[in-house]
């Protein structure tokens, strides 16, 4: 979630500057864990939950995969983080992903942060904002980027 304020002009000819703090655009993220394949190339991953499969289409808009993937002799080196964002990719689609590993679009979480500013992916949906990506601003799993 990215908080900033957001300025605009009021009055007749835009005499007044009003600034609201915390401008919100979340993004709702499901973290996956990839796990490097012994014998082939490539990770093995796990793939939606029932539940996960019966919400997609709802969440899509403002959904992305947080994949990240474990290597190493003992599989505990923790390699780059990426994301998948969902929008426009059908559950199936992204079922697919996961049994060939293959993710279409893969995104540093810089630019993850960069389009989330942008207000290129995510709501600005205060509702879904505070109902299902931040339900409680205490929740330790919510990062909250805030903008001064």
């Amino acid at each position: 979630m990215i908080l900033r304020p957001q300025i605009s002009l009021n009055g007749r000819s835009n005499q007044t500057i009003e600034c609201s703090r915390d401008h919100a655009t979340g993004l709702l993220a499901q973290a996956k864990l990839g796990h490097k394949r012994k014998r082939r190339k490539g990770y093995k991953w796990d793939g939606f939950t029932k539940t996960q499969v019966k919400l997609y289409p709802s969440l899509q808009k403002f959904y992305s995969l947080l994949l990240y993937r474990l290597k190493g002799e003992a599989l505990n080196e923790l390699d780059s983080v990426r994301w998948q964002l969902s929008h426009g990719s059908s559950v199936d689609e992204a079922k697919v992903w996961f049994k060939t590993g293959i993710f279409p679009e893969e995104l540093s979480s810089s630019d993850v942060v960069k389009m989330l500013f942008d207000g290129r992916i995510g709501t600005r949906d205060r509702d879904i904002i505070q109902s299902i990506i931040a339900p409680s601003g205490d929740d330790p799993r919510v990062i909250d980027i805030r903008i001064f």
